[in-house]
């Protein structure tokens, strides 16, 4: 009901704009410019209670170890995004409480510079299905998330640290150019955000009726050199053979199958000095994929079907995959485990299917993986042996 100050105003809805996945509300401004709700809720809930009674469309997750840096301000424990309100929160490990940490849910557009200090109040920007708040990583122990199709980043104070000065399409990035120059439109953190030291790898190209270019890209975006390096595509539509020559990787092209919203999932292992995508049904590899001038391409396995997101065990004997069909498989490498043979592991029957979306594998400890679902769940997948 509205109270006698809201009497003769106009009602208002508010929710999604173009391409945003936010819930709708009913609301009004009453004499004293204050916005209330009549109808509608946030779309995040749970700040402040216990893991079990949020919900939301939980988006990017990433498990924080007690060995990782910036403890005082990211403390050890779980962080997820949820995309519909905007929100970076955290579960505590030991009394399973949820802590809203960024993302004011409100919505507004905003563009932070360096030094802006983020809250509970301070808002992540506009929803859109093209990454804003899907893609979570980090790095030094600080997180690195998608706003406003550009990468944020904050210190260990919670300040802003602007590493793109714009929204622009990264795919447009030239070898050699400055990386603050460029943003992360459109499908720019669909693909999973990782990190070689400070760099950021994209992949894919967006492509419609204005922008009819068709060829993929990989780029590498070192935000503390300030430098682009191409890393691989933008020569045609179709899959490139493997190839152990340095250097030729750069100039070799790409499926088309990882334009706009594709499944071309990528991955660095830093132990390895390799960068993994998916290409179609195909997890390949780019050995040196900073390094252009020495770079070469491999291919680890081929599935009977397209491969989703994947993640590697912590010691790199398996590969945890997803498919089309929504659930879980494993590819082994070296553990010598008999149920690793690339058939289902579940969800079992009566839980919902996993979506595919950007950075929902983690691992809390060697044997526990989480998975965010992209559809409002977290599953905990538990290795017995």
């Amino acid at each position: 009901t509205l109270d006698s100050n809201a009497i003769g105003t106009v009602l208002f809805m508010d929710g999604p704009k173009a391409n945003s996945n936010r819930d709708y509300r009913i609301r009004y401004v009453d004499n004293s410019n204050e916005v209330h709700t009549i109808a509608g809720n946030h779309p995040f809930y749970g700040d402040g209670k216990d893991k079990s009674t949020m919900r939301g469309l939980f988006s990017g997750i990433h498990y924080k170890k007690n060995t990782e840096a910036n403890q005082a301000s990211f403390p050890t424990g779980l962080y997820f995004l949820e995309q519909r309100g905007l929100v970076l929160g955290h579960i505590d490990p030991s009394t399973h409480l949820v802590n809203k940490i960024f993302g004011s849910q409100k919505g507004q557009s905003i563009t932070y510079e360096t030094g802006d200090q983020l809250s509970k109040t301070s808002s992540l920007g506009v929803a859109y299905s093209g990454g804003n708040a899907m893609p979570l990583a980090f790095v030094n122990g600080l997180p690195y998330t998608k706003y406003q199709n550009r990468v944020l980043t904050v210190d260990a104070d919670k300040k802003v640290v602007k590493v793109q000065n714009n929204a622009s399409f990264f795919h447009d990035a030239a070898d050699g150019s400055a990386a603050n120059l460029y943003g992360a439109h459109v499908q720019g953190g669909l693909q999973n955000f990782t990190f070689k030291d400070s760099g950021l790898f994209l992949i894919g190209r967006y492509k419609n009726s204005s922008n009819p270019i068709d060829t993929p890209v990989i780029k590498y975006f070192d935000f503390a050199a300030n430098l682009v390096t191409h890393v691989m595509g933008d020569t045609g539509t179709v899959s490139s053979p493997d190839n152990n020559t340095p250097g030729m990787v750069k100039d070799a092209s790409i499926d088309d199958i990882c334009l706009n919203n594709h499944k071309c999932y990528v991955q660095y292992i830093s132990s390895q000095d390799r960068l993994y995508f998916v290409e179609g049904a195909s997890l390949r590899y780019i050995n040196n994929p900073a390094d252009n001038t020495n770079s070469t391409l491999g291919t680890l396995f081929t599935s009977s079907e397209d491969i989703y997101n994947f993640i590697f065990k912590e010691d790199l004997s398996m590969v945890f995959y997803s498919r089309a069909d929504g659930e879980l498989y494993c590819h082994d490498i070296s553990s010598g485990k008999a149920w690793c043979n690339n058939t289902s592991l579940g969800p079992p029957a009566g839980l919902d299917k996993i979506k595919r979306g950007p950075n929902q594998f983690t691992w809390a400890d060697s044997s526990t993986l989480l998975i965010s679902n992209y559809d409002g769940l977290i599953y905990k997948y538990k290795l017995l042996d």
